[in-house]
């Protein structure tokens, strides 16, 4: 669930562990990969890699993480605090919580943190401050997650701690050095 072997474009799924889990996209919001691939994993027993190139992946600038000042990347919330919740409902979050709170660290409080910084004209101060009030909550020692420990570089792990203590620096050291960038244009 944790480590990058890709996304889930880049497997093909057995239609009976789709349907005997009951396995579906959220519909109505974005980011509904990061719901579907991690609940499904939850259900796979095993896993075959194949060496040859099936697939190619091409940056689209019109994608959902390129386009700038919409509404639907708050969607972030929703899918990841419905997959908690839906894990939990499941049963499937005590044998799997080190990882979905590492995807919840990780994906959800910290990459939202950085893309909502980076998509937003105006930084939806907010949004981030609610992103970061759930990480406290419903992940409160995630410092000590063992994925979070074990994959997470030295430098990136200050960063995030400053971003958890007090998002509104890091809020205004990013403006600061978009500024410089900007000048330096």
């Amino acid at each position: 669930m944790v480590y990058p072997i890709g996304g889930i474009y880049c497997g093909l799924w057995r239609r009976d562990l789709i349907i005997a889990n009951n396995v579906w996209f959220p519909e109505g919001v974005r980011y509904e990969d990061n719901y579907w691939g991690t609940m499904v994993k939850a259900y796979v027993r095993k896993v075959i890699f194949v060496e040859k190139v099936g697939y190619y992946y091409r940056q689209n600038s019109m994608s959902t993480v390129h386009k700038r000042n919409q509404e639907y990347q708050f969607d972030r919330i929703e899918i990841e605090n419905s997959l908690m919740h839906d894990l939990q409902a499941r049963g499937l979050l005590g044998r799997f919580r080190n990882a979905e709170e590492y995807l919840y660290i990780q994906r959800y409080a910290i990459n939202s943190f950085w893309l909502f910084l980076s998509t937003f004209d105006v930084v939806p101060k907010e949004k981030i401050h609610y992103i970061i009030s759930d990480l406290k909550r419903n992940v409160p020692m995630w410092g000590s997650n063992p994925y979070y420990r074990l994959l997470t570089p030295v430098k990136e792990k200050v960063k995030n701690r400053i971003i958890v203590m007090c998002p509104s620096l890091m809020i205004a050291f990013w403006g600061t050095k978009q500024k410089i960038k900007s000048r330096k244009k």
